[in-house]
């Protein structure tokens, strides 16, 4: 089995529209027939790992505010048929409104 390592370079985005009291959840779906797991960190602190389908909570508002948040998601089987990995990043509060999302693809070897 061929391995190919495809790294989207580190996007900065900023989450926006919470307030203070919020509580933030993350969730991550690996789309396209494809298998993997993620981890969530905050200042080298782990905040969440594993397949993160569902929204998971990575902490209050207040907390995570004026810092970077870091997600690193490993994709462990690409569909062959498509040779594409899509990957849809979305953060939630606690009344599950969504707060961010974004869907990053790569497409043998490209990245958009």
């Amino acid at each position: 089995m061929e391995i190919k390592e495809h790294q989207l370079e580190p996007n900065p985005r900023v989450l926006e529209g919470s307030k203070n009291s919020d509580e933030i959840y993350i969730s991550i779906e690996i789309g396209n027939g494809q298998i993997g797991g993620s981890k969530v960190s905050q200042n080298e602190k782990l905040l969440a790992k594993g397949r993160l389908t569902e929204p998971t909570f990575i902490g209050n508002s207040s907390d995570l505010k004026d810092s970077e948040i870091e997600v690193e998601t490993n994709i462990l089987d690409v569909n062959s048929f498509t040779n594409i990995c899509v990957l849809t990043t979305t953060f939630y509060n606690q009344e599950n409104q969504v707060l961010f999302t974004r869907i990053d693809v790569t497409i043998q070897g490209t990245k958009r």
